[in-house]
C-alpha cells in the first residue's frame, strides 16, 4: 500500500508506509487530498514528470516527460560538444577551413537533437534516442583527427641517481 498526494510544486509525493497504512496518513500534510493505492507505477527516471491523480494516485505529465528527456539529450551531447570545441580550436590554430566547416556542421547536428519530435507516450519517449548521441566522435572530425596524429613515445626514463659519498675522518687528540 502507498499513499500519494500532490506537492506544492505540482509533483506527486509517495509515502511508503513501514507498517499500517493508516498510521502513515499522519505524514500527509493537513488539508491536502491524498489517495491510498495498492501500487504506484512510476518510472523513476521520469519521477519529476508525475503528478497527483485522485483516481489512480499518480499520472505522468507527457509535456514534463518530454522536457526531462530533452535534458537527457543535452547531458549526452555536452561531452561531445566539448570535444568538438577542442577540435574546432585546433582547426583555427592550423587555419584549416575544411576542418572548421566539418566541426561546425557536427556541432550543429548535435544542437539539433533537441528539435527531435517526441511521441506522446512514455514508452515511445523512452525509446527515442538520436543516433548521433551514440557515436563516439562525429565521423568528419574523426577522419580529420587521424590525419594529424603524431606518434608519441610513452617510455619514461629517469635520470641516474648520484650518491655522494662523505667520509668523515676521525682524529685522535
Amino acid at each position: 500500500m502507498f499513499i500519494t498526494y500532490p506537492q506544492p510544486n505540482g509533483q506527486v509525493a509517495v509515502v511508503i508506509p513501514t507498517g499500517d497504512v493508516n498510521d502513515a496518513i499522519k505524514d500527509v500534510p493537513a488539508g491536502v487530498e491524498y489517495k491510498i493505492v495498492d501500487s504506484v507505477d512510476i518510472d523513476n527516471d521520469y519521477f519529476n514528470a508525475y503528478e497527483f491523480d485522485a483516481e489512480t494516485g499518480a499520472k505522468v505529465n507527457i509535456d514534463k516527460t518530454k522536457a526531462i528527456h530533452l535534458d537527457k539529450f543535452r547531458s549526452a551531447r555536452k561531452p561531445k560538444l566539448d570535444k568538438l570545441d577542442v577540435e574546432y580550436m585546433k582547426a583555427v590554430e592550423s587555419n584549416d577551413e575544411a576542418k572548421k566547416a566539418a566541426v561546425a556542421a557536427d556541432k550543429q547536428a548535435l544542437r539539433d537533437v533537441t528539435l527531435t519530435t517526441l511521441p506522446d507516450d512514455l514508452a515511445g519517449i523512452k525509446s527515442t534516442w538520436p543516433d548521433i548521441l551514440n557515436e563516439v566522435q562525429a565521423p568528419q572530425v574523426e577522419e580529420a583527427a587521424e590525419e594529424n596524429v603524431e606518434e608519441v613515445s610513452t617510455e619514461v626514463t629517469e635520470p641516474p641517481i648520484e650518491i655522494e659519498s662523505t667520509e668523515e675522518s676521525t682524529e685522535s687528540a
